[in-house]
């Protein structure tokens, strides 16, 4: 496949954005609670706490982590080397659209700003929202999200973390970060 033939959907938390570190480091210098199933996507099951707690510390961290964002090593270099390569991106996330000017002024500010942002319906595991933008890869970190994808022929980049790593289907390819994501398309 010729790269003006790709096109990219790039999933934001916890691919772009390490969300996962994030939260983990948060709550145990935050609160009383460590991680009890570091093998679990959902903070209420990695921490053991309430559906009301997971919301009241989201509340809290939600700031601190907008403010910080914590970008993966070699993102934002890969992501402008695929976009200077001819590649169609487009950031493919299940945030809330009313913080879009949040998520636009992080894209400004490491040059990514010329991608655009597809908001998905988290309800539909982004199946839906992929298939409409007719992505032929998604990077991901999700296990259902990629898992649901990878059913339905698009090829999952799938940024390896403990909670993923029993996702496994022929059009999944695991990664251990950027660099590899960067090898995979660029060389």
């Amino acid at each position: 496949m010729e790269k003006r033939d790709l096109h990219i959907a790039i999933d934001l938390d916890g691919t772009v954005l390490d969300w996962y570190r994030f939260t983990n480091k948060w709550i145990e210098n935050n609160t009383e609670y460590r991680i009890v199933e570091p093998n679990e996507y959902d903070i209420k099951l990695r921490f053991n706490i309430s559906k009301e707690q997971q919301d009241e510390f989201n509340d809290k961290m939600y700031e601190d982590y907008r403010t910080e964002n914590p970008v993966y090593e070699g993102a934002v270099k890969t992501i402008k080397a695929l976009e200077e390569a001819g590649i169609r991106l487009t950031f493919a996330t299940s945030r809330d659209p009313r913080e879009s000017s949040n998520d636009r002024e992080f894209l400004v500010k490491n040059g990514l700003a010329g991608i655009p942002i597809r908001y998905c319906d988290p309800k539909t595991n982004k199946i839906l929202d992929i298939a409409l933008l007719h992505a032929t890869h998604l990077l991901e970190d999700n296990k259902d999200v990629a898992m649901a994808n990878a059913v339905c022929g698009v090829k999952v980049i799938l940024i390896d973390c403990p909670y993923n790593r029993t996702a496994e289907h022929n059009n999944i390819t695991r990664v251990s970060g950027w660099d590899d994501i960067y090898k995979i398309f660029l060389n």
